[in-house]
This record gives structure tokens, sequence and C-alpha cells, in this order.
């Protein structure tokens, strides 16, 4: 075989070759763009756990004070706690609904344990009022945190 033979064969070859590289490197571009596409599917599905896990701790906190309504330190450590391990997965809008829970939650608290000390009387009851009024605001709280929250459960948002 002479070379001008050989290279004949290597030009007959070589448009065979090319489009099989071509049609190997758009397959493989596909399948790298539907990898992309499953991967950023699981993300959302983890951010939207995640979200869902920190919108229940914070129903499980209200809902404790619903059922004990009562407000004691064990309780704002558990919603200091929750504030801080999902402190990234949400807006400023529930951040600052959560600090005001917070204060409230500790209001109530010092409330409750100024109430202790306290004799049968005006002042009393004033507080008692007041303290009565904290808790029923916890209460309401479930259904507005049901609305901060909904905004960034929706499967459009994501």
């Amino acid at each position: 075989m002479t070379i001008v033979e050989t290279l004949k064969d290597i030009t007959e070859v070589l448009p065979v070759v090319a489009v099989i590289s071509a049609v190997a490197l758009f397959i493989t571009a596909k399948i790298n763009r539907q990898q992309l596409k499953v991967s950023q599917q699981k993300l959302k599905l983890d951010l939207f756990e995640k979200r869902l896990e920190a919108y229940q701790s914070i129903q499980d906190y209200l809902f404790e004070v619903l059922q004990e309504y009562e407000i004691n330190n064990a309780n704002i450590q558990k919603l200091n706690y929750i504030a801080d391990k999902y402190y990234f997965l949400f807006g400023s809008d529930i951040d600052k609904w959560i600090q005001e829970v917070i204060e409230k939650s500790k209001y109530a608290n010092k409330l409750r344990l100024r109430l202790k000390d306290l004799n049968p009387g005006s002042e009393r009851s004033q507080l008692v009022k007041e303290h009565g009024d904290l808790l029923d605001w916890h209460i309401e709280q479930m259904k507005k945190s049901k609305t901060l929250y909904s905004k960034y459960m929706k499967i459009e948002y994501f």
C-alpha cells in the first residue's frame, strides 16, 4: 500500500469519525443538561423540606404555648435555637417576625415570674390581663405564621 492510498483511506474514514465524534459530543451535552436539571430539582426539594421543617418547628413552639398557656425559659431557649438554625432559609420578614415572637415571649415570661410574687390586688389583676393578652397574641401567631411562611413554600417560588 502506498502513501497515497493510505491517505485516501484516511480521508474517506475521517468524515465518519468526525460525525461520530459530533454525535457523541451532542449526546454528552444533552446528558449533562439533564443532570443539571435533576440536580436543580433536588436542591429545590431539599430547600422546601428544610423550610417545612422550620415552619413546623415554629408551629410546635406556638402549639406548646397554646397547650400549656405558659411561656418559660425552656420555651424561649427552644425558640432562639429555631431562629438561629433556620436563619438563612428565609428573608428578613421571617427573621423580624421571629424576633418579635422572641421578645414578646421573654416579656410574657417576665410577667409570669413577677406574678408569682404579687399579692392579689389591682396591680396583679392588671398584670394577669396583660400576661393573658400576650399568650393570646402568641396563639394568634399560629395563623399569621402560615401566611408569612406560605410565600416561601409555594412551588412557583422555586
